[in-house]
C-alpha cells in the first residue's frame, strides 16, 4: 500500500512537471533542495523531532516501515512527544524535482541514523527517502515523507 501511494504521487508530480509553463523549474528545484538540506540541519542541529516538526504541513503523511502512516500534524506531535532525543539523523538530498505549477515537489536522497548501543559505541543505519514538498504560505513544508533502510552508503 505504501508503496503505491509512493508511486501514485510520484507519478503525479512527474505528470505536472513535464507540462508548459512560465514558472522557472530549476530555480524551485533548488528552492526545495535548500529547504531540504535546512531540513536536515535543523535535525542535527536540534533533534529529530524539532525538525520533523517545524517542517510539516498540516496535513501531513510520515510513513514508516511495519508501522501505520502518521497522518496530521497533530498526530504527528504526538508520535514525538515520548521520542528519545539520543539518536542523531542527518540526510542528503541527491535529486529535486518541480511541478510547472512552482508550489509542489519532491526530493529523494539518503539519510543517515546515528544512535548508541549499551555500551556507548556508535551504531549506524542508513537507507533511502523521499519527500513530497509543497509551498504553503511561501515557505515549503513537506507533505508526504518516507524511506527505506539499505546496506552501508560508503560515500554519505
Amino acid at each position: 500500500m505504501k508503496r503505491y501511494i509512493m508511486l501514485s504521487l510520484l507519478a503525479l508530480i512527474n505528470w505536472s512537471c513535464v507540462q508548459q509553463s512560465e514558472v522557472d523549474t530549476d530555480k524551485i528545484k533548488q528552492e526545495i533542495m535548500n529547504a531540504d538540506l535546512e531540513f536536515s540541519a535543523l535535525s542535527v542541529r536540534e533533534g529529530i523531532s524539532a525538525a520533523f516538526i517545524k517542517y510539516a504541513a498540516d496535513d501531513v503523511v510520515l510513513l514508516r516501515d511495519k508501522r501505520f502512516p502518521i497522518i496530521g500534524i497533530d498526530s504527528l506531535k504526538v508520535a514525538f512527544k515520548n521520542r528519545s532525543e539520543g539518536s542523531l539523523l542527518e540526510w542528503k538530498p541527491w535529486k529535486a524535482e518541480a511541478a510547472a505549477s512552482g508550489d509542489l515537489g519532491y526530493t529523494l536522497g539518503n539519510w543517515r541514523l546515528t544512535t548508541k548501543d549499551s555500551l556507548g559505541n556508535d551504531q549506524m543505519s542508513y537507507g533511502n527517502y523521499f519527500t513530497i514538498w509543497k509551498k504553503i504560505n511561501g515557505e515549503w513544508k513537506y507533505v508526504v515523507d518516507g524511506g527505506n533502510d539499505t546496506p552501508e552508503i560508503k560515500d554519505f
